[in-house]
């Protein structure tokens, strides 16, 4: 089967910028992180934080606080992670199917699918975290039998290898949603689909993280800039002054959305490029969707 890149690329594109509503579920992952602006804030305004520092290192609540903060972040924005795939999943399969589903129902879908997919994401990162174990201990080997070379070629290998998890991963998001499948089921489906088509995922996964990365960093630039800025106005002896330490923080916050609007984007480009992919190459394994694509089986 023929798999057209620029078709795929521009129907996923049609599908992010003509349905921003897909987007508000694109941010939500790295909202959590935006609670630790004010303690940053804090660190780069107050004049006293060099004396009360050692005071807080020495607290014995400190540390277990920030530990528990850090979890509960990290809990948070997993959860965040997996409604937002599955109410966009959800989102794109119903507009590839002709429809144009309302924010109440990408909620719906959000909800509905989120424990398998959540099964999902836990059984693909215990996988990868084994697999990519396994990746580096044969690289040590190697490199050992080889004084380093073989290790050094080998590392080349590790960025086609997270990719190819990572596009076994969307297609098997795109399989338990599109096709009521369990979270066993959908992985197993994924990866015989990406070994079918091994050259096509691999060429999409390298042209979006080549790409989104390019994208990401160009707008990341104006949000990095007045954070370097800040530490050099607080912490520089030359440069110090709290003028320019509140105008960078300023600067920072102001082109923080548009960051925020950039990955979004991304995100959800992402998603309807490897959804895409999957709704045209599954006809291939000859596996037939339920009725009702998008929907929850019965």
């Amino acid at each position: 089967m023929k798999f057209d890149f620029g078709e795929a690329l521009r129907q996923a594109w049609q599908i992010t910028w003509s349905r921003k509503s897909l987007w508000l579920f694109g941010v939500l992952p790295v909202l959590p992180a935006l609670l630790y602006l004010p303690p940053i804030g804090y660190v780069y305004l107050s004049e006293d934080v060099t004396k009360e520092l050692p005071r807080l290192l020495s607290n014995p609540t400190f540390f277990p606080a920030v530990f528990l903060i850090v979890i509960f972040t990290w809990i948070l924005s997993l959860a965040l992670q997996v409604f937002s795939t599955s109410a966009t999943t959800f989102g794109i399969l119903r507009i590839e199917g002709g429809s144009q589903p309302s924010l109440r129902e990408l909620f719906r879908g959000g909800r509905t699918f989120f424990w398998r997919i959540l099964g999902v994401t836990l059984l693909g990162s215990l996988g990868t975290m084994v697999l990519l174990a396994l990746f580096s201990g044969c690289l040590a080997l190697i490199g050992f039998a080889t004084l380093g070379l073989g290790a050094v070629l080998g590392q080349l290998l590790t960025l086609p290898v997270s990719l190819l998890i990572y596009a076994v991963l969307e297609q098997a998001q795109a399989a338990l949603v599109a096709d009521g499948l369990r979270p066993t089921q959908a992985i197993r489906h994924a990866w015989d689909l990406v070994q079918e088509y091994i050259q096509v995922f691999v060429l999409l996964a390298l042209m979006l993280y080549s790409g989104l990365s390019l994208v990401n960093s160009v707008a990341l630039a104006p949000v990095l800039l007045p954070l370097l800025l800040a530490v050099l106005g607080r912490f520089s002896g030359e440069l110090a002054s709290p003028r320019i330490v509140l105008t960078a923080l300023l600067c920072f916050v102001a082109f923080l959305p548009l960051y925020l609007f950039v990955q979004a984007g991304a995100r959800v480009f992402a998603k309807a490029v490897f959804v895409g992919a999957y709704l045209r190459l599954r006809r291939s394994l000859n596996m037939q969707s339920l009725p009702g694509i998008g929907e929850a089986p019965s």
